[in-house]
């Protein structure tokens, strides 16, 4: 059983790395509507600070974008570096971010996973190309046993944001997530070992 997911496992990353945009060795800076769907995601904000340091982030974010971030779980760190960070090249202000992005981070902090999982389909439906969304909403699905469909949503962020490494995080827990298949429901008493004697 384990040989086969392992297989899985190596088709998909394989498959992936022949998937890859052309442009994927250039990093994604980071933008409000990315922090929100990777909180909801439940990525900490320690590893978003380190992302921000390293990527950049998308234009300057406003007043209300970082009220929305500590809405949606962001930490005083988080908040901190993000105001702290200069955008590449740019002065303007951060694109707003989703309504219905905004809506699933308080349904996801509330354990509303169904409903959270309605309003990130939404969000997506509208930016379609986003990998931040695709991971949150398998998040979503993954907090709710829909392992197969949290593991699409899963694969698809990472085609389009190949060097984002909790999405192969999210394939490990996918594969080998405990289930109650793989445990006998009985006890196993182990056979005694016995030697045969040669005559």
């Amino acid at each position: 059983m384990k040989l086969k997911f392992l297989s899985l496992f190596l088709i998909v990353v394989c498959s992936l790395a022949a998937f890859a945009t052309p442009n994927s060795s250039q990093t994604q800076s980071v933008d409000a509507t990315h922090l929100v769907a990777w909180l909801i995601g439940g990525v900490p904000s320690s590893r978003l600070v380190r992302l921000v340091q390293e990527r950049g982030a998308t234009g300057l974010l406003t007043e209300e974008q970082v009220r929305q971030l500590e809405s949606a779980g962001a930490e005083a760190n988080l908040i901190r570096t993000l105001t702290a960070a200069k955008a590449p090249g740019s002065t303007a202000s951060a694109a707003p971010t989703p309504l219905a992005l905004l809506v699933a981070a308080g349904e996801a902090r509330a354990q509303h996973y169904h409903a959270a999982e309605l309003r990130l389909r939404e969000a997506l439906h509208s930016d379609p190309q986003n990998a931040a969304l695709h991971f949150a909403l398998g998040a979503m699905l993954r907090q709710q046993d829909q392992w197969d469909d949290a593991f699409d949503e899963v694969t698809e962020s990472a085609r389009l944001m190949p060097d984002f490494p909790e999405n192969h995080s999210a394939f490990a827990y996918i594969f080998y997530r405990p289930s109650p298949n793989l445990w006998p429901a009985t006890p196993v008493t182990p056979t005694p070992i016995t030697t045969w004697a040669s005559p």
